[in-house]
């Protein structure tokens, strides 16, 4: 089965514990997929998109521990490609272990890997 680009498949070094202030200060988009991105809630709610669909559902972060789950999400149809990464990014999620900040990225580490994500680019900077 190829590698899809979703997961780095690199561990980072930070350690920095993720300061809730900051997970909720904006979107977060997937590195390797603009499409995909997450937004974390003042109420313990997650959503966002997965490339296709959107979704919704809870999490819990306790220190640099991350859970997130169960979600639940729209049923649009897109291509194949698009639903293949879009079914890997919501299992990731499901199986969320830990998240951090790096620098100017927040890593979620999952059972299958790692997800790092960006804050969106302004272009008015």
């Amino acid at each position: 089965m190829p590698t899809l680009p979703l997961f780095l498949g690199i561990m980072l070094t930070s350690t920095t514990l993720p300061n809730p202030n900051i997970l909720r200060a904006q979107v977060w988009i997937l590195t390797d997929n603009p499409r995909i991105s997450l937004k974390f809630g003042d109420n313990q709610m997650v959503s966002g998109s997965g490339g296709c669909n959107r979704f919704t559902g809870r999490y819990r972060l306790t220190g640099t521990q991350l859970q997130i789950g169960p979600l639940a999400s729209t049923k649009m149809a897109c291509a194949e490609e698009i639903m293949e990464q879009e079914s890997k990014f919501f299992q990731a999620l499901d199986t969320a272990q830990q998240a951090r900040w790096d620098s100017q990225s927040l890593v979620i580490t999952t059972k299958t890997g790692t997800l790092q994500f960006r804050p969106p680019i302004n272009p008015c900077t």
